[in-house]
Order: C-alpha cells, then sequence, then structure tokens
C-alpha cells in the first residue's frame, strides 16, 4: 500500500486464539510511523520498509511460557526495522527478547538510530538484553528510560559490567534520561556505568519526586568524583 504513512496495530488481548498464531504481512514502501501491541506470537513479514522513521513496539504477555517461544518472533520484527530513528521498546519486549539471549546476534545494525526509549521492568535480564541491544545501535544520541527501574531490582552492577560497553557510549550519546527515578541501587549502577564510560555525554536527565532524592545525589555524585580523582591520579603514578 503505497500511500499508508501511519499504522497501528493493536490485538486485543481477549480476541479469538486463532490469532495468535497467524502470520501477516506489511508491505508498505511510504510507512512513516508504525505501532504495534500484540501477543508474543504472531508473526509479522514487513516488506519494503525503508521509509520507516518512528516505530513502537509492545508485545504484550503475562505468561513466561509464550515469552520464551517469542523471542524469534520479536527478532523477526526489528529486523524489518532497519532504516527507522526512532525506536520505543516495552518492558515485556525487552523481556521477550532477553528469553533470546543466545540469538540476539542477527537483530540487524540499526544505522540510523539515534533515540531510543526501552521500559525497564523488575527482571535483571532485562536489563542485560538492553546493553546487547544496545551493541546495535552505533549511533545512538539519546536513551530515555521512562519509568525508572521497579524498587524489587537490587543490582550489584554486574549486569552493566559483564558485557562490552556499547559503541555509541564512546562515540555518540549526549543526552541520558530517567523518569521516576529513585535512587535505587540498579538506577545507581546504571548511572555510574553511564558517566564512566559515556565519553561524549552531554547531559543527563532525572526527574523525581521525592525532595530529599536531590541530597543524596549530591552526595553520591562527590563520592563518585573522588573515586574517579582517585583513580587516574593512581595511573599517572
Amino acid at each position: 500500500m503505497s500511500s499508508l504513512k501511519t499504522l497501528t496495530v493493536y490485538y486485543d488481548l481477549f480476541g479469538p486464539d486463532a490469532m495468535l498464531t497467524c502470520t501477516i504481512k506489511i508491505d508498505a514502501v511510504n510507512l512513516v510511523t508504525f505501532s504495534i501491541t500484540s501477543y508474543l506470537t504472531v508473526q509479522f513479514v514487513l516488506v519494503n520498509l525503508d521509509s520507516l522513521v518512528d516505530a513502537h513496539v509492545d508485545f504484550v504477555s503475562f505468561d513466561p511460557f509464550l515469552q520464551q517461544i517469542a523471542g524469534p518472533c520479536t527478532i523477526n520484527l526489528l529486523r524489518g526495522f532497519g532504516n527507522m530513528k526512532t525506536l520505543r521498546l516495552s518492558n515485556d519486549t525487552v523481556e521477550c527478547l532477553s528469553y533470546a539471549k543466545t540469538t540476539l546476534h542477527l537483530l540487524p545494525m540499526f544505522n540510523n538510530l539515534t533515540y531510543l526509549d526501552v521500559d525497564l521492568g523488575a527482571t535483571e535480564s532485562t536489563h542485560e538484553a538492553l546493553m546487547d541491544i544496545l551493541q546495535k545501535m552505533p549511533k545512538l544520541e539519546t536513551l530515555y528510560i521512562p519509568t525508572g527501574f521497579h524498587p524489587d531490582v537490587c543490582m550489584n552492577g554486574k549486569g552493566w559490567i559483564l558485557n562490552s560497553v556499547p559503541c555509541c557510549f564512546k562515540s555518540c550519546l549526549k543526552l541520558f534520561c530517567i523518569s521516576d527515578f529513585d535512587g535505587g541501587v540498579a538506577e545507581m549502577e546504571l548511572l555510574k556505568f553511564v558517566l564512566k564510560n559515556a565519553t561524549v555525554l552531554g547531559e543527563i536527565q532525572l526527574f523525581y519526586t521525592d525532595a530529599h532524592l536531590i541530597v543524596k545525589l549530591e552526595v553520591w555524585l562527590n563520592l563518585l568524583a573522588s573515586e574517579t580523582t582517585e583513580n587516574l591520579n593512581s595511573h599517572s603514578a
């Protein structure tokens, strides 16, 4: 359909079960915006989406078994988005990708992508999957986490350091933003990782509701600055 520029796909979670295993082909050469909310097991075949600029993917599932099955479906869908500039991923979508960790290398390089909006949930596996996904985004300029981290997540930083630093951190990431920031362990560890590795970062935006958090942040940033200075002095010695 050559005239179609915006497409929204929504599958009702209470719809007929026959839709769960169907295959949907989308051929839209001038499509600019694509948004999808669907069950994870629906197969999408994307053709001629070279004009796509903005994509939003929300693969909904409350069943861990379905999430494991749906990894290939998610990767197959994202492979059709190679030219987009903006991508928004729900937590369920990232969690699905975390189940397909051994095949994440099948994702294409998103060489035109400059903006990523990614919702992270209550499992550390989604955070590890995020680092793998970022490896496929060499020109990313903005990383936005809209809902902060789930308060039950307690991370010691291993999820951020086990993977190699994404190349976008070293060359082009300019803006890092977290909404609903509460200063939890996982958020602080990610913030520390970004400050340490994003060498061209120009701005960090943290949105929070607790007025006391600013004091905690100031103390933490001062400690981090002292730690960085000590490390530099030890290397120079």
